[in-house]
């Protein structure tokens, strides 16, 4: 992954994140150190690229398709409201809106369930990015 995808997609969610404490309670992965809080929701950010072609024959063009995950995490047995708003303000951020070279699409939730202390619900965002090299 490119430096400049990481900085467009962390730049967006943090511009625009509402929900949580974006110091506190946000998570960017990729090697950072994160405390998570023990009794409050929290979310991770995730960037992935599966695919990277030339996007013309002969052009220093690449489209990379990939995915933004945020895992939204809540204490257990908390139910589940907290992570649906969780989940509608990852909408509000990512589904079909682009930036910095970024082009999103639909935003999909994804049940994970109890991870330890926790229970799991991840927004799945597809997006495609373009680069001239």
């Amino acid at each position: 992954m490119t430096d400049a995808l990481r900085i467009s997609v962390e730049t967006q969610f943090a511009d625009n994140w509402t929900a949580t404490d974006i110091t506190d309670e946000t998570d960017f992965g990729d090697n950072n150190r994160f405390t998570p809080p023990q009794d409050s929701e929290w979310v991770r950010v995730i960037t992935s690229i599966l695919s990277t072609q030339n996007a013309e024959v002969g052009k220093d063009f690449q489209r990379s398709i990939g995915i933004i995950t945020v895992e939204c995490y809540a204490p257990i047995n908390t139910g589940e409201k907290a992570l649906n708003d969780l989940i509608d303000s990852v909408k509000t951020i990512f589904q079909n809106k682009s930036f910095g070279g970024v082009e999103c699409f639909a935003t999909t939730p994804v049940r994970i369930g109890e991870r330890g202390n926790w229970y799991q619900i991840n927004a799945k965002t597809d997006f495609k990015y373009d680069v001239f090299s």
